[in-house]
């Protein structure tokens, strides 16, 4: 029995407790490694969004430097 389905958990399938994959280190570690990089690249992307955008928004509101931190 690897997967079981239950109508109280809204159709969701829930791996059986005697799921190989469900006791594999190596899945776990894979995914906490896929989601850092994500959360990296963004954190990254968001903080080059920022550094552009301010500069043109400073000019297009004839803003000082003080005004716009």
């Amino acid at each position: 029995m690897s997967n079981v389905s239950s109508a109280a958990s809204g159709g969701v399938t829930i791996p059986a407790a005697d799921d190989p994959a469900v006791d594999d280190p190596s899945i776990n570690r894979f995914m906490i490694t896929i989601s850092i990089m994500l959360a990296t690249i963004i954190q990254a992307l968001d903080g080059t969004i920022a550094n552009v955008a301010l500069p043109h928004m400073q000019g297009s509101l004839s803003a000082s430097q003080d005004q716009i931190t």
